[in-house]
């Protein structure tokens, strides 16, 4: 704004008076405008530089109307200056604020000094911004003041924050305060009213401090009278020891836990204490806080608790006795009832005589159906069900099973079949025998419920890893089948399907499937059911096993059969041939079915003509219609598939006429359910060279095998007469000589006038038992003539911890009454086997034996014999040549003879296989054992006669 003051003092408008000509007023001009040029520039140097300032500067008149505002004012309100200038200051203010701010306008224009304020101005939006005003009213006018405005809101927002956080600081400490204050209070009150004794003692264990309860435990009155005395003078005499070095521990190791100690206290009081202490350091030093628990009441109730568990095992153990006690007893008359019957149904009967025993054998077997049943149910019970971790084929394990249950099956002319998936390994480590029990139960129940059709037992591998497999077993039935609504309760114990009569029918306890289940899980599986009334069922269960190094599935190459080797499967059950498909397969073997007589010949008729033969015909015996003899007569009455190899699959112990078989052709026959092993076995015999078509009998034992069956001597300890009667002529069915005693002590005389080979024991006898008589032999002492000799304990004695008991006292192997002749087959095959193994080229210990230890005679013996050899090798030889039966008869027998008296057992072995095959009259077999025969010589005169003599 220019005035008077900006024009030059030389050049005032007074001076306008002197101008007398143009050119002075031309001059004058041209000043003028000079001065209005520099004022200008004055101008905008000023507007600039007021706008620059960062704090707001405006003019007020007396009244407060605003004539000049800069920038950073109007950025403030957040408005233009032109929408500025002409308003009264007091637009922008709280209604509160107004009167101040006039006492302050006031104040500037009486006292003409610098003065200032804090207002709050109102922005945009009734925005509230914190100012502080700096005023001067102006020197040369009293009609305005000029002011400055610096915004202080974000600092008094700070100053509040401070304000507020400090206020909120010191809330809190007061709470804080009064909340330890409180917390002290309830602290101490806990302390004083808690029933859980509270002390505070010095290392040394002397009292400081403690609380009502532990004055009371150490029977005092207050607590003056404990403090400064030591915790450990109320320790009973017996604790005290082992109470002063747990404190010593806690110093060390800065805590005591569930310390249980008995206090007498001072009142001669015995308490149980538990102590828990901890070491805590003091400003001096530490401090042990311990609390001391009263535990009389829990002590006195574990006692009780103690009592009461004894008596419960002592009944325990008695209600055991009692059992074990009455399982002898019961099964010591069946052993001879069941034995007995067995007998009895392998001689001449009328079909009434054998349906009444069939009957009684029947009823026998399900008593001891139930009573194994609830023996393993008592077993499970207790929780005393324990595996035993053995190697084993599960093959065997699986295919001896079903044998076993295809009795029952043939006798309900169920087809029963057994199928093993080729992935799973057969060597593993586990409880074969509970094993096959599960498989039993289920399989069993299975053909229990089923009276037509088939039941079939599925094995295929589940799981695997580097060190274990888990395998799952389905057994499927086509029986009545099970009711959705009461498949959840099925393996429940003593539960049946329902209570009607069409179940009631098949008897039973209903442990079967519960037992079932809890071996599952005992063997790591589980067990479950999938079932349709009318329909049939399926059972299944797992199980995990370790493995053993090598499966021992036989692999293609080892099967030994020709190359293309063409089979047709002849069987009317489709399931049946499948598995048999499945083997020849494996084998790479060419295979196809047929279902009927009809059609098989058809399809060989065809085979034949083009070209293309079966080498060979597996034909079942069951078949509807025409029967598998009468097939194999028909087949071999057409020229054309005459020479076809025949074998023939029977049910498991029908009675097979092989007279009749080799008549037919036939070349050999094996049972039902198939086992894998004796199927490929018996199909390299039936191509042998010696079977061909209508000549000889399948060999089904081994020659070995048969001749140590025939040199192994039994011993029998029993007292039952009845049950003496029925193991021996079980023995002597199965091919075995067996002596028998009646007590320990006969057992022990008998023992040392005679080297036997197998003992079976019974436990329980008077005089002297099983137990007394076993440790006797094992003894460094004892009296008899070979103190390894095995025994096996066959004994009523079925309950938990029997077969250990057995195996404690020294025995080899357990097996419980009544004796099945299966069961007893098995386990004198496992140890004659055995036996087999430990044949000798020269049983020096034998012979001494036999000669009552006179080496010279020995050694004469030997050489005579070793003399001799050569000669009778060569005349056996020619009369073997001669095909003269009764002479190699007669010189095998004699060479058998002399080599078992020198121990010369291989040899013995040997020579019995030719005097086996001279009485059949297979002479052209004979040659193929001479070269054995002169190894096993060469090795007897090695083994008697060294190199040196």
């Amino acid at each position: 704004m220019f005035t008077r003051d900006s024009i030059p003092a030389s050049k005032s408008l007074e001076d306008l008076g002197s101008i007398t000509s143009i050119e002075q007023l031309r001059l004058y001009a041209k000043e003028l405008l000079k001065a209005r040029d520099e004022a200008h520039s004055i101008a905008t140097l000023f507007k600039n530089l007021y706008n620059s300032i960062p704090n707001g500067c405006l003019t007020l008149d007396k009244n407060g109307v605003i004539k000049q505002v800069n920038c950073s004012f109007s950025l403030l309100l957040e408005s233009e200056p032109p929408d500025l200038i002409g308003q009264n200051f007091e637009n922008f203010l709280f209604e509160n604020d107004k009167e101040t701010f006039h006492f302050f306008l006031d104040l500037l224009f009486r006292t003409k000094l610098r003065e200032s304020c804090e207002i709050k101005l109102r922005g945009k939006n009734f925005k509230q911004l914190n100012i502080y005003i700096d005023g001067e009213a102006s020197g040369k006018s009293d009609s305005e003041c000029f002011l400055v405005i610096r915004d202080i809101t974000g600092k008094t927002r700070d100053e509040d924050a401070q304000s507020r956080h400090r206020q909120q600081l010191e809330d809190l400490l007061k709470e804080r305060t009064l909340e330890l204050w409180a917390s002290e209070e309830k602290y101490m009150a806990l302390v004083n009213i808690t029933d859980t004794g509270f002390m505070i003692t010095k290392t040394d264990g002397k009292i400081v401090d403690a609380n009502p309860e532990y004055v009371r435990l150490s029977g005092h009155n207050s607590l003056s009278e404990i403090i400064n005395r030591r915790s450990t003078d109320w320790t009973a005499d017996y604790d005290l020891e082992r109470n002063l070095q747990e404190l010593r521990n806690c110093v060390d190791q800065g805590y005591i836990r569930h310390l249980e100690i008995d206090y007498v206290n001072n009142n001669g009081k015995i308490i149980s204490v538990e102590i828990n202490s901890t070491l805590v350091p003091t400003k001096e030093d530490f401090h042990i806080l311990s609390l001391c628990k009263d535990i009389t009441a829990r002590k006195n109730y574990e006692h009780t608790l103690i009592r009461a568990c004894q008596a419960a095992e002592a009944s325990n153990k008695a209600k055991s006795a009692f059992l074990a006690n009455m399982s002898h007893e019961i099964r010591t008359p069946m052993n001879g009832v069941i034995g007995m019957i067995g007998v009895l149904l392998d001689m001449p009967l009328s079909l009434e005589q054998r349906r009444y025993a069939e009957i009684i054998r029947t009823s026998g077997e399900s008593l001891l159906a139930l009573i194994n049943d609830i023996l393993d149910f008592s077993k499970i019970e207790a929780g005393k069900l324990d595996l035993e971790i053995l190697d084993f084929d599960l093959f065997s394990t699986i295919e001896e099973t079903a044998e076993l249950l295809s009795i029952k099956a043939n006798e309900k002319k169920l087809e029963l079949i057994c199928i093993i998936d080729s992935k799973v390994p057969s060597l593993i480590r586990g409880d074969p025998g509970r094993l096959r029990q599960a498989i039993m139960n289920l399989t069993g129940n299975a053909i229990k419920f089923t009276q037509k059709g088939e039941v079939s037992i599925r094995v295929s591998l589940e799981d695997e890893s580097e060190s274990h497999v888990t395998i799952r077993v389905t057994i499927f039935d086509t029986g009545i089948g099970i009711p959705q609504k009461r498949l959840g309760a099925l393996f429940t114990p003593f539960t049946q399907v329902d209570g009607s009569s069409t179940y009631r029918q098949y008897g039973g306890t209903g442990l079967g499937l519960a037992i079932s289940k809890q071996l599952a899980e005992l063997m790591g599986g589980k067990v479950g059911v999938e079932s349709e009334e009318n329909k049939g069922s399926k059972f299944w269960f797992t199980a995990k096993f370790a493995k053993q190094e090598e499966p021992l599935f036989p692999v293609t190459e080892e099967a030994g059969l020709p190359k293309n080797f063409k089979v047709l499967i002849v069987d009317d059950n489709s399931s049946n041939r499948s598995l048999l498909k499945l083997f020849l397969e494996s084998w790479q073997c060419r295979a196809e079915e047929s279902c009927d007589a009809a059609s098989t010949i058809e399809i060989l008729q065809k085979a034949a003509k083009d070209q293309d033969p079966f080498q060979m015909a597996v034909i079942d015996m069951q078949m509807p219609n025409i029967d598998g003899i009468e097939l194999g007569r028909k087949i071999k009455a057409i020229p054309a598939i005459a020479s076809t190899n025949m074998l023939l699959m029977t049910l498991l112990g029908q009675r097979i006429d092989t007279a009749c078989l080799e008549e037919i052709g036939f070349t050999s026959y094996f049972s039902k359910p198939v086992r894998r092993a004796r199927f490929l076995e018996c199909i390299r015999i039936s191509l042998l060279p010696k079977n061909k078509p209508g000549k000889g009998v399948v060999i089904t034992k081994r020659t070995v095998a048969e001749s140590v069956k025939k040199r192994v001597r039994l011993l029998l300890v029993e007292d039952n007469p009845v049950n003496q009667q029925v193991a021996l002529a079980i023995l002597k069915k199965l091919g075995y000589r067996a002596d028998a005693v009646g007590n320990g002590k006969e057992a022990i005389k008998a023992l040392m006038d005679i080297t036997y080979d197998i003992v079976f024991m019974d436990c329980q006898m008077p005089e002297m038992n099983g137990f007394e008589a076993t440790k006797i032999i094992r003894s460094k002492e004892s009296p008899v003539k070979r103190t390894n000799v095995p025994i096996i304990a066959m004994t009523a004695n079925a309950m938990v911890g029997d077969k250990e008991l057995c195996m404690e006292a020294g025995m080899d192997d357990y097996l419980s009454k009544p004796v099945r002749p299966q069961e007893l087959a098995t386990i004198l095959e496992k140890w004659v086997n055995r036996l087999s193994s430990d044949l000798r080229i020269f049983n020096r210990e034998a012979v001494l034996e036999r000669l009552m230890g006179d080496e010279i005679l020995m050694v004469k013996s030997c050489r005579n014999f070793a003399q001799t050899l050569q000669i009778e090798l060569e005349s056996l030889k020619r009369a073997v040549e001669e095909k003269n039966a009764s002479l190699v008869e007669h010189l095998a027998q004699s060479l058998k003879g002399t080599s078992a008296n020198v121990g010369a057992e291989l040899i013995q072995v040997v020579v019995f296989g030719i005097e086996q095959l001279a009485a059949m009259e297979r002479f052209e077999e004979i040659p193929s054992l001479f070269p054995e025969l002169e190894k096993q010589i060469e090795n007897f005169k090695a083994a008697v006669f060294p190199k040196n003599e």
